[in-house]
């Protein structure tokens, strides 16, 4: 059997709410306690943030943690 195919999410919410504060990513990984790289990946919708480090995401940036949940993969 092949590999599932990566799912990828429209996460322009998330960017456009850590914008609209004047955050950087690195500010926002470092409150999600990831690295850069991920919480840049997390952004992009390329990766799934673990529960804690959504839940932190979404506390510093003032968001509904269910914003994650309601996400569909586009594509």
């Amino acid at each position: 059997m092949g590999r599932k195919k990566a799912e990828i999410y429209d996460r322009t919410w998330l960017e456009k709410a850590r914008l609209e504060r004047g955050l950087t990513q690195t500010s926002v990984a470092k409150a999600a306690g990831v690295n850069n790289s991920d919480y840049n990946r997390i952004e992009r919708g390329l990766q799934e943030p673990r529960v804690k480090a959504g839940i932190r995401i979404c506390e510093f940036l003032k968001l509904n943690p269910r914003s994650f949940l309601s996400e569909k993969p586009i594509g």
